[in-house]
């Protein structure tokens, strides 16, 4: 069986969505906007989420790992995903520049564990 992408046009306005648990693997959610979504446990593996607004949503075991989070807007003081980093000044998600990159999912698989799990890392 073959996997459909999801692609949502022209940057949609979300509100309060319950995507709790959904496969959103490979989706194209650029530049749309979540207010007070509850993206609980949602995979996002692989999705497109540059200039996404993620304010103020639930996102708490969310699978983000190979997702493209560039510009993304993110709530200030919360955990940002591993590999990314908040712009003090736009409040936007940029890579994380550094010498050990994380492994990816293939490297978490082999190793027994679930990759990019946001309740699994330790806060700063």
């Amino acid at each position: 069986m073959q996997k459909v992408g999801v692609r949502i046009p022209l940057a949609p306005l979300v509100y309060r969505a319950v995507l709790v648990s959904a496969n959103l693997n490979r989706a194209d959610l650029r530049d749309a906007t979540l207010p007070g979504a509850d993206l609980t446990g949602a995979d996002f593996r692989d999705a497109i989420l540059a200039g996404t607004d993620l304010r103020d949503v639930t996102i708490k075991g969310a699978r983000l790992g190979g997702a493209d989070l560039t510009g993304a807007r993110w709530s200030e003081g919360a955990q940002v995903t591993e590999g990314w980093k908040l712009h003090a000044g736009s409040g936007r998600l940029e890579r994380q520049a550094t010498e050990a990159s994380s492994p990816g999912p293939a490297a978490a698989a082999l190793e027994g564990r679930e990759p990019d799990r946001l309740e699994d890392r330790p806060t700063a």
